[in-house]
């Protein structure tokens, strides 16, 4: 009892709060932390699984740049056997060259021939080779037989046959078909690709030209008497100083052509195209110009005696043309 007297009332003993039902706020709290935890262990489970499937593509990668590296590398060892090879030809074609068996040099001849066809990068050498051939041959036949000679060799017919008949597409810029000087009287020419060739003091007597391609070429000094150049294209040539007496140019294409002291005595010029030529001091007697075209022509100094003029073209100032023949003759001396 306390002091005022009254009841006193038992001593409560505390007891712990009893623990509260897990409300739905969290249980949802958990689930998210568990879903966390997963998302956080799942990058890992997934990269390994990306690894595990893009191994096979990676050494499939791998294997396939081996073997594009392989291939180029025996790509490359082939090019290096191919140089080697076409090298071997060219120094058995070049010995052949120097045999004194004519049935061997030929055989170098058309071993050439058919390299030039193999590898067209080579054609230029190919070439320069063939007219070093042709000069020296022909220097020593003509040393050895004179210059006056049936026909030119069967070896160096066959190195020009192989030089004329090449694609010139493969030339490329240099220019290699060099002929100085070269004993080529009674050569057959035909159709064949000289254009831009080097011909300056060359024999090329009763040689047979029919149209060949000749634009460009120098044949300066050139002999050419008794020579077929009919149809031959001679544009820009340059003709100074030639020799064609007697020369067959009928229907040839010599429009700019330098022709500058050349010697045309008595040359068939039928239907010839002259258009823009330079005939500066060129001996025209007696050659035939009918239906020549003439346009632009600088006659100056030209000796035109006895040449048949075109009908309906302007005789050249201090020249008169006879009605019945055709011919020209000085003016003062026809008076």
């Amino acid at each position: 009892m306390s002091a005022s007297g009254g009841r006193t009332s038992p001593i409560r003993r505390s007891r712990p709060p009893a623990p509260r039902p897990a409300g739905p706020r969290r249980r949802s709290r958990s689930r998210a932390r568990r879903k966390h935890d997963q998302a956080a262990t799942r990058p890992s489970r997934d990269w390994i699984a990306i690894t595990a499937t893009a191994l096979p593509g990676i050494a499939a990668l791998g294997a396939l740049i081996f073997a594009a590296l392989s291939v180029t590398a025996t790509d490359n060892q082939l090019k290096i056997a191919e140089r080697g090879q076409i090298t071997d030809r060219y120094n058995a074609a070049i010995a052949n060259l120097g045999s004194r068996s004519i049935d061997i040099r030929l055989g170098g001849i058309y071993a050439l021939q058919r390299l030039m066809q193999d590898s067209p990068r080579d054609q230029p050498t190919v070439v320069a080779v063939l007219s070093a051939f042709v000069r020296d041959e022909t220097s020593s036949t003509a040393a050895k037989q004179g210059p006056q000679t049936s026909r030119v060799p069967t070896d160096v017919q066959a190195a020009l046959t192989v030089v004329g008949t090449r694609n010139t597409v493969d030339d490329g810029p240099t220019k290699v078909v060099d002929l100085s000087f070269a004993q080529l009287a009674n050569a057959v020419l035909i159709k064949d690709q000289f254009r831009g060739a080097a011909f300056p003091g060359a024999d090329l007597s009763h040689a047979a030209l029919t149209g060949a391609n000749l634009g460009g070429a120098n044949l300066r000094g050139a002999d050419l008497p008794g020579a077929d150049l009919s149809y031959v294209n001679l544009t820009l040539a340059d003709l100074s100083h030639a020799a064609l007496t007697g020369a067959e140019l009928f229907d040839v294409d010599l429009r700019d052509a330098f022709i500058l002291h050349a010697d045309l005595r008595g040359a068939d010029l039928y239907g010839v195209n002259l258009i823009g030529a330079h005939l500066i001091g060129t001996d025209l007697r007696g050659a035939d110009l009918t239906l020549a075209h003439l346009t632009g022509v600088d006659c100056t100094g030209v000796n035109l005696t006895g040449a048949i003029w075109p009908t309906r073209t302007r005789v050249p100032d201090g020249w008169v043309r006879d009605p019945s023949s055709g011919r020209l003759s000085h003016a003062k001396a026809g008076a």
